[in-house]
Formats: structure tokens, sequence, C-alpha cells
């Protein structure tokens, strides 16, 4: 594979994240219904899913360090598979909940991995190019797979949508047994000490620039899974959509996605003022959002509309930090990439989680997470105010 085609091929392996949890979203009201459990317990399904994500990377990063990137992405869409045909035949809630576990440990493999391929093949002044590139083909999933869920939900039931994702993960498989060759530098035996990845990953952690972009990932984070996780509660059970309707929700958000992208590599990448839009973008949204839950809302546009402005933001400020986090590091980059997952999915994962049970308050809810994931995106955004080489 060439470089190129290895940064689009990443993006297509980072995105069985969102599509691991996109696909069956418009199915958690009707598992509630067929697995008889209560909605809010349901929602677990997503937060625990993302607790083990982010656990994963504590081994994952370090293990592609040092044995190199083919063993991890291999032996993650395994775990991934095999979790799918479990999660298919699950006789109850419980089967199901651990299998999201056991994918959830596979995808943060193949996730890590994934975008630590792209700081191997791609130079440091390119990268937010690059994550544009990536996120444009990653922007797809919510595209697509909300849409094919709802279709999938409502001529076979939430148990196809779990096959589908046990035949993605057999093509990566497949595409990555005999198309890609390792593309990493290992460490030498004697950098693989406890003590050296202790320290790798203190001097990572002080580092002033994996802090102000780790921050405004972060807080976009703690937005997107709060939506995630609640959205279909609202959409379907207030708002009154379909299933199938709520998923076409998805393409319009997905789409000013995509259009961000374009922008950010066509007309705004370099430019200064690309961070300070982004973040004006956020404080936007979660102003509308907010508005919306305080008049009590109950068209569908009192959320399409603020997310549709947050996805645009997003769009600029997660390329930004993605590569402002990871420029430093090249050696080290799949721990990097690691540390800065953990902290991402673990704040997303409790956002999910809050956001779950307070999902009878709906849009005031998300409103309520959504002020606290801006606030730290401004203190990120103030953060590289400080740095002497931004990253724009």
């Amino acid at each position: 594979m060439s470089p190129k085609q290895i940064v689009v091929f990443s993006a297509l392996l980072i995105a069985i994240g969102p599509i691991s949890i996109d696909t069956f979203l418009p199915s958690l009201p009707f598992i509630a219904n067929d697995l008889q459990v209560a909605p809010e317990i349901t929602a677990q399904l997503v937060s625990v899913y993302l607790i083990f994500f982010a656990a994963g990377f504590l081994v994952v990063g370090v293990l592609a360090d040092s044995y190199g990137r083919r063993p991890l992405l291999l032996g993650g869409l395994v775990i991934y598979a095999l979790a799918s045909v479990m999660a298919v035949f699950a006789p109850n809630f419980e089967i199901l909940l651990l299998a999201r576990v056991i994918q959830a440990l596979g995808a943060s493999s193949i996730n890590n991995t994934a975008r630590a391929l792209i700081r191997d093949v791609v130079e440091p002044k390119d990268m937010t190019k690059s994550f544009a590139l990536v996120g444009s083909v990653i922007a797809i999933a919510p595209l697509i797979a909300p849409f094919l869920g709802g279709v999938l939900q409502e001529i076979w039931g939430w148990r196809s949508t779990f096959a589908i994702m046990l035949v993605m993960g057999i093509i990566y498989l497949g595409v990555i047994y005999f198309k890609l060759n390792e593309t990493a530098e290992k460490l030498a035996k004697d950098e693989r000490r406890f003590k050296d990845h202790l320290r790798a990953f203190k001097d990572i952690l002080a580092h002033k620039h994996f802090q102000a972009y780790s921050f405004i990932i972060v807080g976009q984070f703690i937005n997107l899974f709060a939506y995630l996780t609640i959205s279909s509660f609202i959409f379907i059970d207030v708002m009154g959509l379909s299933a199938r309707e709520y998923g076409l929700v998805f393409p319009l958000t997905a789409g000013a996605f995509i259009l961000g992208n374009y922008m950010n590599r066509k007309y705004f990448h370099g430019k200064p003022y690309l961070l300070l839009l982004g973040v004006c973008l956020i404080f936007t949204s979660m102003l509308l959002i907010n508005i919306g839950g305080l008049v009590g809302g109950t068209s569908p546009l009192f959320l399409v509309i603020p997310m549709m402005i947050n996805s645009f933001a997003s769009s600029i400020t997660m390329s930004i930090g993605f590569a402002g986090a990871s420029a430093p590091f090249r050696k080290r980059a799949a721990t990097a990439t690691s540390l800065q997952s953990i902290l991402q999915y673990a704040f997303g994962s409790l956002s999910a989680a809050i956001a779950g049970f307070m999902h009878d308050a709906g849009m005031k809810a998300l409103g309520l997470i959504f002020i606290v994931g801006f606030s730290i995106v401004l203190i990120g955004y103030f953060k590289t105010r400080k740095l002497t080489d931004k990253v724009h």
C-alpha cells in the first residue's frame, strides 16, 4: 500500500469505532423491549463499550510500539469478529453486554493502531490535512450506519446489526493479512522494559502540546457521546420519529462534518483563526441546544440544526487536536495515541453514562452536558495560545 492508501484504509479501520455504536443506536428502545430491561439499562451497551474501549488503550499502545502494527491489527480484528458472533446469538442482556465488552477490547486495538499507522507514514507538517481526510472518510460511518441500522431493525431486528459488524471485521482481516506490510520501527528490547513504558507515559502526559490539544478532543468527545447515547430517546420517544426516520438524521450531521473537512483541507488549512472559529461554532451549538431544552421544543430541528453546527466545528477542532497531540512523538506514536484515546473515551463513557441516566430530561440534560464539554474545549484553546509552535 502507498502512504495515501494507508491513510484512507486507516480511516476505514478507525471507523469501526463509530460503526459499532451508530449501527445499533436505532435498536436501543427495541433491545430494551425484547430483552425486558429498562431503557436506561440498555444505554450501558454504549457506556460500558466505551469504558472497555478506553481500557484497552492502556496495553495496545505499548504493544504496537514494541512488536509492530500488523500483529495488533490482526489480533484485534479476530477478537472483534468473535465478539460480534456472540452478540448475534446473545440469549439475554447479560450475554449481550459481555459481548460488547469483548468487542470493545478488539476495537480498541484496531482503532489505536490504525491511528499510529498514519503517524508512521505522514510527516508532521501534513498531519492536519491527513486527519482532515481521515475525518471525511470516518464521517461516512454516521452517515450510513444509523440509517442502515434502522432499516435492518425494521426488517430483521436488532441482531442483524451485529451480523453486519461481523462481516466488516472479516473483510478487514483479509485486507490486512494479504495487503498491509509493517510500517513501524519497533522498539529495541532494552526500550520495552516496564519502567521505560512508565517513563514514556509520564513524558507524554507532561508535554504541553499533548495537554493543550487533548483538552480540545476530550471536550468534543464529552458532547459527542452524550448526543449518541441520548439522541435515540429524544428523537424517537419525545419527537415521535420512527427508527428509520431517526437514521435519516445522521446524514445531515455527517454531511456538515464532511463539508467542514473539505473546507479545512481546501481553504482553511494553516489559517491562524481556524481553531478560534471551531470554538465559536461549538459555543453556538451549545447555546442553541440549551435554548431548545428551555422552550421544550418538540420539532427535530431544535436538535438537528445545532448538531449540524457542532459537526462542522468538530471537523475543524478534531483534526487539529489529533495532529497537535501526536505530532511530537514518532517513535512512540502508538503510545501517544493510546493515552489520548484513554482520556477521550474515558470522559466520553462517563458522559454517555450520565446522559443515559438523565435521558428523561431530554434536551435539558444534553444542554447541561454540552456546557461542560464546551468549557473543557475552551480551556484547551487558551492552552494552545501559549504554545510557540501551534498546529492549525
